[in-house]
C-alpha cells in the first residue's frame, strides 16, 4: 500500500510542472484573429487584414482590390480556413472600393460559418452592392455562408458594431458587442442606451433567426451615471451560451454605474476614468430577460480588467480578469493589501444562478502575471497566463527564470491540479504571448497567440518569422496526440560542449540514433545517423542551431549554438 501511493505521489510530481513539447506551428502574417474554438469538424479560420498589393499563405495569393493605390491602399480582408494540420483548405475575400475588415468569425456544428465585416466605402458580395456609409461612418455586415462555402445570405446593420462576439444555438444567432452613442437601431427595432453622453459606449445583445437574418430581439446596457469623457461608458468582451441556449456576456465598467434592464450594476470606486474598470458579468435567458447582472468590488482604487468566458456543461460561469490590486467578491476578498501597480491573474466562479463560488490569483506581492484565454474541458477549466517573474498559485510555487507562458489546469473546486511552461528564448516580454486555447485534452493541446519575433520555444523548438517581420503575427502551436507517435522526451541526451565550435558530443548516445540539424528558418542543413558520439558541423556558419535526435521510441530537440 506505501508503495502505490509512493508511486501515485512521483506520478503526480511529474506531471504536475513540466514543459511540453511543441510538435508543430504555423505562423499566420498579419492575422487579427483566430477563432478561439476548434470546430467540431477540427477547422481553424484567421482573419487576416492587409493594405498591400497581396497576401501570400501557402501556395495561395490574394490580390487587393480596394481600387486605392500607392501608400493610401486600402485594407482589403479575407477569412482562411485551415484543417487541423494547418493546411490551407480554403478562403474568402471581399475588397471594396475602401478599407474594410472582417472582425469575427463563427462555425455552427453543421458547418455553416458566420461572419460580420465592417466597411467604409461600397462593396460587391455575391453580385449584390452594398453602398458606401456616409462620410466617416463604418457600416457592418452579417454574412452566413453555408456549409459548402456559398453566401447564404447578407445582413446590412447601418451602425458601427465594436468588438463584436458570435455564437450559435440550434437554429439561433447571437451576437454581442458594444457601440458609441444613445441608442442602436437594427432593421425597425431601436433600443436607448446611455443618455449621459453620446461619446459613452454601451453593450448589446442580439437574437437572430439563423435561415434568414431576421432580427428576434435586441437588448442594450444603459450606463446612468458617468461623465462626458470619450470612450468610458461600458465595453463589451466575450459572450458565451450555456446548454439551454441562454447568454452570458462579460465586458468593462468604465463609469460608475450601468444597468441591465431593470438590474442596476455599480462600479464601485472613486477614480471612474477611461483607464479605470471593473468586470460586469450580465445573464440573459433565450427570450431576452436579464436574469441577473453583477459585478465585484475593486478595492484600494485599482481596477478588474475582463479578459475570457467559458461556461461548462451544467451552466457554471468561468471568468478570467486581470487586477492591478485587491478585489472584494461578494464577500470574499482576494489579495485586500496589494496596492502596488503589478499585476494579477484572476480566475473565478460563478453558478448559473450568478452565485460565487471562489477565486483563484497570483498572491505573489511583486505580480508580473496576465491571464488569458480559458476554456472549460470536462470537469476543469484550463487557463493561459503571461508571466514576467516566479509565480505563487494556490499555494503552488511556480519557478520562472525567463517570461513564460503557463498553461493551468484548475479543478472544479479551483484548485490547480498541474500546469505546463512554454518558454521562448527572447527576454523581451512583449514578443511572445499564448492567449487562446483551441482544443485540450490530457493527451495534447492546440494554442494561439501572437509574436513579433524569432523564437526558439522551450529551447528546442524553432518558430522563426516570415519576412518582413514589422506586421502582426498570430500564431498556432501543437502539442502531444496531434502530431507526433514518438514519446517526447526533455533530457534523455545530452550535447556537449554547447557552444561548440566544429564539433560537438552526444551523451547517452546508442546505435539507432538519429540526428537532424535544423537552422532557425526550419531548414534541414544536416541529417544522418550517429555513427559514434561525434557530430561535426565545421561546414556550418555561425549561428543558432536546432539539433533533433530520434530513436524507434523517442525524440528530443536540443538548441546549440555554433561559434
Amino acid at each position: 500500500m506505501k508503495l502505490k501511493y509512493l508511486l501515485l505521489i512521483l506520478l503526480f510530481v511529474n506531471t504536475l510542472k513540466h514543459q511540453a513539447q511543441i510538435n508543430s506551428h504555423i505562423i499566420i502574417p498579419k492575422a487579427v484573429r483566430i477563432d478561439s474554438d476548434l470546430t467540431t469538424n477540427n477547422s481553424i479560420y484567421s482573419i487576416v487584414n492587409f493594405n498591400t498589393p497581396s497576401y501570400a499563405i501557402q501556395n495561395q495569393t490574394i490580390t487587393n482590390v480596394s481600387g486605392m493605390v500607392g501608400n493610401n491602399l486600402g485594407y482589403d480582408t479575407a477569412i482562411l480556413k485551415f484543417n487541423g494540420n494547418f493546411v490551407l483548405q480554403d478562403y474568402w475575400h471581399f475588397g471594396g472600393s475602401g478599407s474594410e475588415g472582417f472582425t469575427v468569425i463563427h462555425e455552427d456544428n453543421n458547418k455553416n460559418v458566420y461572419a460580420l465585416l465592417e466597411i467604409q466605402a461600397a462593396i460587391t458580395i455575391d453580385n449584390v452592392l452594398y453602398q458606401a456609409p456616409p462620410q466617416s461612418e463604418i457600416h457592418s455586415l452579417i454574412i452566413k455562408f453555408n456549409s459548402n462555402g456559398q453566401i447564404a445570405w447578407v445582413k446590412r446593420i447601418n451602425e458601427f458594431l465594436i468588438q463584436p462576439k458570435i455564437k450559435t444555438y440550434n437554429n439561433e444567432i447571437f451576437i454581442a458587442g458594444q457601440y458609441k452613442g444613445m441608442s442602436l437601431t437594427i432593421e425597425n427595432t431601436t433600443v436607448s442606451g446611455n443618455q449621459v453622453h453620446p461619446q459613452l459606449s454601451e453593450t448589446f445583445l442580439a437574437k437572430f433567426n439563423a435561415t434568414n437574418g431576421s432580427l428576434q430581439w435586441l437588448r442594450t446596457s444603459e450606463t446612468t451615471v458617468g461623465v462626458n469623457e470619450n470612450n468610458m461608458g461600458t465595453h463589451c468582451v466575450d459572450l458565451e451560451l450555456d446548454q439551454n441556449g441562454n447568454a452570458v456576456l462579460i465586458a468593462n465598467l468604465f463609469s460608475p454605474a450601468v444597468k441591465f434592464g431593470t438590474t442596476n450594476v455599480s462600479f464601485v470606486t472613486n477614480n471612474a476614468v477611461s483607464n479605470n474598470a471593473v468586470t460586469v458579468i450580465a445573464k440573459y435567458s433565450n427570450a431576452g430577460n436579464v436574469s441577473w447582472a453583477k459585478a465585484p468590488t475593486v478595492m484600494n482604487n485599482r481596477l478588474l480588467f475582463a479578459e475570457d468566458l467559458d461556461i461548462d456543461g451544467t451552466g457554471n460561469i468561468y471568468v478570467s480578469a486581470n487586477a492591478t490590486g485587491g478585489v472584494n467578491y461578494w464577500g470574499t476578498s482576494v489579495n485586500p493589501s496589494f496596492t502596488t501597480t503589478g499585476m494579477y491573474g484572476h480566475l473565478f466562479k460563478l453558478n448559473a444562478s450568478g452565485s460565487f463560488q471562489w477565486a483563484k490569483a497570483n498572491t505573489n506581492i511583486q505580480g508580473g502575471l496576465k491571464i488569458y484565454g480559458i476554456k472549460c474541458v470536462q470537469n476543469d477549466v484550463v487557463a493561459t497566463y503571461h508571466a514576467l517573474n516566479s509565480q505563487i498559485i494556490d499555494n503552488q510555487t511556480i519557478n520562472i527564470s525567463n517570461t513564460s507562458a503557463i498553461l493551468g489546469v484548475f479543478g472544479s473546486n479551483g484548485t490547480l491540479k498541474s500546469y505546463k511552461l512554454h518558454v521562448p528564448d527572447n527576454p523581451d516580454p512583449n514578443r511572445f504571448y499564448i492567449t487562446n486555447i483551441l482544443h485540450y485534452s490530457s493527451a495534447g493541446y492546440i494554442l494561439s497567440g501572437n509574436q513579433s519575433a524569432d523564437i526558439i520555444l522551450d529551447n528546442s523548438y524553432p518558430m522563426p518569422l516570415p519576412n518582413p517581420t514589422n506586421f502582426t503575427n498570430n500564431f498556432i502551436i501543437k502539442s502531444g496526440e496531434f502530431a507526433s507517435a514518438k514519446e517526447i522526451v526533455v533530457d534523455k541526451w545530452k550535447l556537449y560542449p554547447n557552444p561548440a565550435k566544429d564539433e560537438f558530443f552526444v551523451e547517452g548516445e546508442e546505435l539507432s540514433l538519429q540526428y537532424k540539424i535544423y537552422d532557425l528558418s526550419g531548414r534541414i542543413v544536416d541529417e544522418n545517423s550517429l555513427r559514434n558520439s561525434k557530430i561535426n558541423i565545421s561546414n556550418l556558419s555561425n549561428g543558432i542551431y536546432v539539433v533533433e535526435l530520434a530513436n524507434d521510441e523517442f525524440m528530443q530537440r536540443v538548441k546549440i549554438i555554433k561559434e
